[in-house]
């Protein structure tokens, strides 16, 4: 009986609704049920050095699975679910990427892609947290403070922001005017605590907003025409204020502990054209290094 008075109701409910025009018909509902519950992901997947589009490479959201057009660009509909994300390159000439996606909506995703001539195990070491945090443009405007610089100092400064954008090919650094302008101000201090040089930064949102650099006017730091210990701080410093932290690879300039000459390697170049390649944000987990 209660059956039959289920039934009953639901009759008279869908009378009512179609005299008032609320539903058009059995039908339309089904389909438009069918389509709430369905997304689209899509995005391009590119070569994140030059930003070509990758079209050699196999694409699997959980149990579907894809191939992008030659310009890179894809497209799956699937039902509103979370997914296992990759992207695997069938040359092998990039690093495989992969997340966890939580699709609830439409959702564009463009999958930078890595190319096996980086050093990825390399890459990550500056990275202790995985996440890519960095200045959301370049080049960074840096107020040198000039009138304050003791006699040397500025020409260190000059030589590693040089050595830095040439390693690199990228313009990372702009002489401002005015502290009111700078994204970087130096400062130079009689004393630094536990340090010869430090850094200060702020961060919002995954960018870093602003930054001091503080750097102890030690004269005998300063050696005329030399890659002196100044030198040596200004340019360890400057990899931070790039976003690199310390790194356990000896032989460059960010290497801690110290081991060796300090450097700004070619590599380290590279791994700044990378940095500023990616998406602020990026988590660096989507990209495993115990592939063969």
């Amino acid at each position: 009986m209660h059956g039959l008075e289920r039934r009953l109701r639901r009759i008279v409910a869908l009378l009512i609704a179609a005299a008032t025009g609320s539903i058009s018909s059995p039908s339309t509902c089904i389909e438009h049920n069918a389509e709430s519950n369905t997304v689209c992901l899509s995005g391009t997947v590119c070569d994140v050095l030059t930003a070509e589009g990758i079209e050699n490479c196999h694409i699997v959201v959980g149990e579907d699975s894809t191939r992008p057009d030659p310009s890179g660009s894809y497209e799956v509909r699937l039902p509103a679910s979370a997914y296992v994300f990759s992207v695997r390159s069938l040359d092998k000439e990039y690093y495989t990427y992969s997340t966890l996606l939580h699709l609830r909506e439409d959702t564009h995703l463009d999958v930078p892609m890595i190319p096996r001539s980086v050093d990825v195990r390399f890459l990550k070491s500056f990275f202790p947290n995985d996440v890519i945090i960095r200045w959301e443009n370049l080049p960074i405007k840096v107020y040198y403070n000039r009138p304050d610089a003791p006699a040397g100092y500025i020409h260190m400064l000059e030589g590693a922001i040089g050595d830095w954008e040439f390693v690199s090919a990228m313009n990372l650094f702009e002489e401002v005017q005015t502290p009111e302008e700078a994204d970087l101000d130096i400062e130079y201090v009689s004393h630094v605590k536990y340090a010869e040089s430090t850094i200060d930064l702020r961060v919002d949102a995954g960018c870093f907003t602003h930054m001091t650099i503080s750097i102890e006017t030690y004269y005998p730091w300063y050696i005329f025409g030399q890659k002196s210990y100044a030198y040596k701080a200004f340019a360890h410093e400057l990899g931070h204020a790039l976003g690199l932290s310390h790194s356990t690879y000896p032989f460059q300039i960010m290497a801690s502990p110290h081991v060796g000459k300090w450097e700004i390697t070619a590599p380290l170049g590279t791994i700044i054209q990378v940095v500023y390649s990616l998406p602020v944000g990026t988590n660096l987990l989507c990209y495993p290094i115990n592939e063969k």
